[in-house]
């Protein structure tokens, strides 16, 4: 018989995690439900990813989207998805951005404000 495996024993090895010029986004933490937003018709963070590329994430105006503005853009307790999950759920979605290079731009601004 195998023994029983636990999660703190599991060991993914992405080799996506090692590259320099990658980015990974995700919905949620770990432990955490990625929330559908009904009013929006969409997932709770695809509608906020969509609109950070349209232009919401450009902090400092030079029409394109880093993985920093785009992370702060995300998680802003404000008025990013962690508020508005806590708002529409009570309960907590925070979106994760994994960068090397945080400068790293993800996308051109498309929609000109």
């Amino acid at each position: 018989a195998s023994p029983l495996m636990t999660g703190l024993e599991l060991q993914v090895d992405n080799p996506l995690l090692t590259r320099d010029d990658a980015v990974i986004l995700t919905a949620s933490g770990a432990t955490e439900v990625a929330n559908w937003y009904e009013s929006k018709r969409h997932g709770m963070f695809t509608y906020f990813l969509i609109k950070g590329l349209l232009g919401d994430a450009d902090f400092n105006a030079d029409n394109l989207v880093t993985a920093q503005e785009i992370e702060a853009f995300l998680t802003d307790r404000n008025d990013g998805v962690p508020y508005w999950s806590t708002r529409e759920y009570n309960r907590r979605q925070s979106p994760v951005v994994i960068a090397a290079d945080q400068t790293r731009t993800i996308a051109p601004v498309t929609n000109q404000k």
